[in-house]
Parts: C-alpha cells; sequence; structure tokens
C-alpha cells in the first residue's frame, strides 16, 4: 500500500508538471515518458496487491504470499532486469530441475530393487540434455524464418516419440510396460517444469 501511494503521488508530481504552462517541448515529451512508466509501475503495483490477496484468500502461508506479489512488482518496475534474472536462474539453478524431477520419476517404479536414484538421475540428465538441443534447434529455426506450423508440430512430436524411446530402452521396459506409464511420465515432466519454473519466480 506504500508503494502504491508513492506511485500515486509521484503521477500526480508528474500531471502537475505537465499542466505548468510555457514547458518547452523536449520538457514535456521527457515528462510524458515518466508519466507512461509511473502509470505502468502502479499497474505492476495493482497486480501484485490483487495476486498477494488472492493467494492470502485461498489459504497460502502470508510470508510466501508476499513473497510472491513483490517479485510480481519487481518485474513490472524493471521487466527487461527481471528476464534477465530469470535466464541468469534458469541457468544457474538448471541442476534443480534433476532434482525436482527425481521423486516423479521414483513414483513409476516405486517397489523396483533394480533401479536406483542415481539410474533415475543419469536417465533424467540424458533426457533433459536431449530436450535442450531440441529447443536449441526450435530457436535456431525461429531465428532464420522458419517458423511453419507444420515445423513446431513436427519437433513437439519427435519430443514425444523420444520420450517414450528413451525411456522404453533405458529401463528395458516391454512396450506395453513403457505405454501404461507413458502419461504418468508426460504429467510429471509438466509438474516438474511448473515447479522448477514457480522456484525461478521466487528466487528472482
Amino acid at each position: 500500500r506504500k508503494e502504491q501511494e508513492a506511485a500515486d503521488a509521484q503521477i500526480r508530481k508528474i500531471e502537475a508538471k505537465l499542466a505548468e504552462p510555457g514547458i518547452s517541448a523536449r520538457r514535456k515529451d521527457r515528462l510524458n515518458e515518466d508519466l507512461v512508466e509511473a502509470r505502468e509501475e502502479r499497474k505492476g503495483l495493482t497486480l501484485a496487491s490483487n495476486l498477494t490477496a488472492s493467494l492470502r484468500g485461498e489459504g497460502m502461508n502470508d510470508s510466501v504470499a508476499e513473497t510472491v506479489g513483490k517479485a510480481m512488482s519487481a518485474a513490472a518496475k524493471n521487466p527487461e532486469f527481471a528476464y534477465y534474472k530469470l535466464k541468469a536462474n534458469a541457468y544457474k539453478f538448471s541442476w534443480a530441475l534433476i532434482l525436482i524431477s527425481l521423486p516423479f520419476i521414483w513414483m513409476l517404479f516405486p517397489f523396483s530393487r533394480r533401479y536406483k536414484m542415481y539410474d533415475h538421475a543419469i536417465y533424467i540428465t540424458y533426457s533433459i540434455a536431449f530436450m535442450s538441443l531440441l529447443f536449441s534447434l526450435s530457436m535456431v529455426l525461429n531465428a532464420i524464418g522458419v517458423t511453419h506450423g507444420l515445423v513446431t508440430l513436427a519437433l513437439m512430436l519427435f519430443a514425444i516419440w523420444h520420450m517414450y524411446r528413451q525411456f522404453k530402452d533405458a529401463y528395458l521396459l516391454s512396450r506395453i510396460g513403457a505405454m501404461w506409464r507413458l502419461p504418468l511420465l508426460y504429467g510429471f515432466a509438466c509438474a516438474s517444469l511448473s515447479l522448477f519454473f514457480a522456484f525461478l519466480m521466487m528466487m528472482a
């Protein structure tokens, strides 16, 4: 609320300066730019405040809700810096995705004595490495203008097929054994990515 009040005061201050008689066109343009930035920051503060209140209403811990709200507020104030921090954290903490994924993969073989956490970690590492290469290929194709929907669809289907083949071959599964675990594998992959990005947002 204090930040919102300060943002409102800043907006009123800039508007008052714009209303002064005899200001130069150059100063008027600069004040208009400042006004746009101040209003955008105010919108971000409102979003952060509403999000924090919503999370509290859903029963989330107050400190966690405030942390999420502050992260959203900081991103709204300086989106370019927030994006840079998000990329830096994604690179710095990429190893965390392996740890996040481990319990999910273990749940696919909960009573197996054959496969240990080390085996799961190796599988996850190779899987993430391949998906990273596939994503890099997608970025290269996008950079050279090859953004046709069929290309994107082909890459997505290939990623799904690769997950199946790698999973089946790495764990020496039968076709049936791989097929019934596959939907769970896809769901766990989405859950792991969601938790990883939530972690990055908290770190930012």
